[in-house]
């Protein structure tokens, strides 16, 4: 298949409403002939939830009945893959059915979705169905842009959040506005529900409970002792039941479709990665993806690779829709269902996963990881290229890179390809927000570090990125123009990460995450310390610099506890303790003096 040249971003507009137009001619061709189509599309979207912590998956250690009930009755994808293991990116791929060199989208935080997207929700409206979309998390603020196309997109996160892990009630303020419950956001997707009186509707419903900060309500967190991710997950799985269960009340859930996925997983320690977002493991790239509906097959498990953006156009064909001719996605398999029109990709293309992280480079500094899934294999491609046959290796432990060299330079060869394919089918430039203090001390809340700066106009016309050694590298992209375009690789080939010998992500990854939970540790200590309980305060700024040995605050928060509960020496070996990892710090050196000369 000859590559197409990528659109400019006012031909996308142009395109967008051709395609919109289009849209409706069809809607009103099918109404007249009577179709009756479903009346309800239901989008079920669990953050952060990993496929191998589900039962359907067969994980036996957890209840999750209702999401096994969706298995039970459609077809469940056991290789299904996000683009990227970080939230925005991961969505907006979701909702446009491309990936991120196409959407431009890279990371969280400072990136708007360009409105020349015609997203899945503005595909249903123009075909008559009211839009609803109802999420969890401050990271899919309005402002990002998400929102076009739905009548309703409910985001609210400014109620109360009651905390129930001790952790975190001594910082009972500073939690607030991050996320909402699961109850709450299906007691909001239900009441617009019930407004709807029978039309056709579009249901996105986003639930962030097993994300950070992990805290279950009690029935969960007691049956789940020191597992609070998997307590989150059975405590979202309850939710979903009860909003299934009212589906039912209100419409008739056998005539809903219903498409369950995540979008991404989480590390839980493998490979040093505890969290997500920088690493292209199965762990936090390989997602649950579950299609149930009238017509569709029951109790079926498919093995091949299929990806997130293959939802869009698998609603489109079950709607019998036609989809925006940048989408490079392509109708689940084994649903009986076939696009509208040609085929946007190849069938050889249909088969592979393109994977991507750029937040290590944007937030860190360490080398930015694009990665490919076959049925088979794994490349990333880093500081070096990695390799792992997965019908051998699940767990990836056995980099084969050097000992395969032909299978790794054909997925290398192929690994570009289908990006640079991708890029050419459309590409926008993805528009930058600025994200205030508030926000970011969120997101920093969240497990996220997003630096802020500014971009320059490249002399291809297009924009690039800056470099910056202390804050890493800006969220921006570009159009595609060549093969060597800054819209799939982000930089030019002198600035890439293997070029200036940036380190691999693994090498530091371990580090960076346990100085987030070394921040958590650290703001429950001071709100302990400052209600009067130093001995509570005292146990938490130790794990504190325990996990980050580098963390001058958490050693000196220790002293204060420690001195608050009649503990000086105590505070004393601390401050000794701390010299050794940090001898050239001042503030260490003139505490330890002053409580050896008796001055404090």
């Amino acid at each position: 298949m000859q590559a197409r040249s990528a659109r400019s971003v006012p031909h996308r507009y142009f395109q967008r409403a051709c395609f919109l137009l289009a849209l409706l001619a069809t809607s009103l061709f099918l109404g007249s002939c009577g179709e009756p189509g479903p009346k309800l599309v239901v989008l079920l979207v669990v953050d952060t939830l990993r496929a191998d912590r589900l039962g359907c998956y067969g994980y036996e250690e957890i209840e999750t009945p209702n999401i096994d009930r969706i298995a039970a009755e459609g077809v469940l994808y056991d290789n299904a893959m996000t683009t990227v293991p970080v939230t925005l990116p991961a969505m907006s791929s979701i909702f446009t059915g491309t990936y991120p060199p196409q959407h431009g989208v890279r990371d969280n935080g400072s990136y708007e979705l360009s409105s020349s997207w015609t997203t899945l929700a503005e595909t249903l409206k123009a075909r008559g169905f009211s839009t609803g979309a109802f999420v969890s998390a401050a990271v899919l603020d309005p402002v990002h842009n998400l929102s076009q196309g739905f009548d309703v997109y409910d985001a609210d996160v400014s109620m109360y959040y009651q905390p129930y892990s001790p952790l975190l009630a001594p910082i009972d303020d500073e939690i607030q506005g991050i996320e909402r419950r699961a109850e709450v956001t299906v007691d909001r997707a239900l009441e617009w529900l019930r407004t709807q009186d029978g039309n056709d509707a579009f249901l996105v419903v986003h639930l962030f409970d097993p994300h950070l900060p992990r805290d279950p309500p009690p029935p969960f967190r007691e049956r789940y002792a020191e597992r609070e991710y998997e307590a989150e997950i059975a405590y979202a799985d309850q939710e979903l039941g009860r909003l299934l269960e009212s589906i039912d009340e209100l419409r008739d859930l056998d005539d809903a479709l219903i498409v369950f996925l995540a979008d991404h997983g989480e590390g839980l320690g493998e490979h040093g990665e505890t969290l997500h977002g920088d690493l292209l493991h199965e762990a936090t790239t390989r997602v649950p993806l579950i299609v149930r509906g009238p017509g569709l097959p029951k109790g079926r498990r498919v093995s091949g690779v299929v990806r997130t953006v293959d939802v869009y156009p698998t609603v489109c064909a079950y709607l019998a829709l036609p989809t925006p001719d940048a989408i490079v996605g392509s109708p689940l398999p084994e649903l009986g269902l076939e696009p509208v029109g040609p085929p946007t990709t190849s069938a050889r293309f249909r088969t592979t996963a393109y994977l991507e992280t750029f937040r290590p480079r944007l937030t860190h500094g360490w080398c930015e990881l694009r990665g490919l899934r076959t049925d088979r294999w794994k490349l990333i491609d880093g500081p070096r290229y990695e390799l792992y046959d997965l019908d051998a290796d699940r767990a990836e432990l056995v980099d084969l890179a050097d000992r395969e060299p032909a299978v790794r330079d054909s997925l290398a060869k192929l690994l570009d390809r289908v990006a640079l394919l991708a890029a050419h089918q459309g590409a926008s430039t993805a528009g930058e927000v600025e994200i205030d203090d508030e926000m970011a001390e969120k997101l920093l809340s969240l497990g996220y570090v997003t630096p802020r700066g500014r971009r320059i106009s490249s002399e291809t016309g297009g924009e690039r990125s800056l470099q910056s050694e202390k804050k890493g590298y800006l969220s921006a992209t570009s159009v595609a123009m060549s093969p060597e375009s800054l819209a799939v690789w982000l930089y030019a080939p002198e600035e890439r990460g293997r070029a200036l010998g940036l380190p691999h992500p693994a090498e530091r990854v371990q580090a960076a995450q346990d100085r987030i939970v070394a921040r958590s540790f650290y703001t429950s200590a001071v709100g302990l310390l400052e209600a009067g309980n130093a001995q509570e305060a005292a146990a938490r700024f130790r794990i504190a610099f325990e996990k980050s040995p580098q963390f001058t605050d958490a050693y000196l928060g220790f002293v204060d506890a420690a001195l608050r509960a009649g503990h000086r020496e105590a505070a004393v070996e601390c401050l000794k303790l701390a010299q050794k990892e940090l001898a050239s710090d001042e503030r260490i050196a003139t505490r330890l003096e002053g409580l050896l000369d008796g001055s404090e």
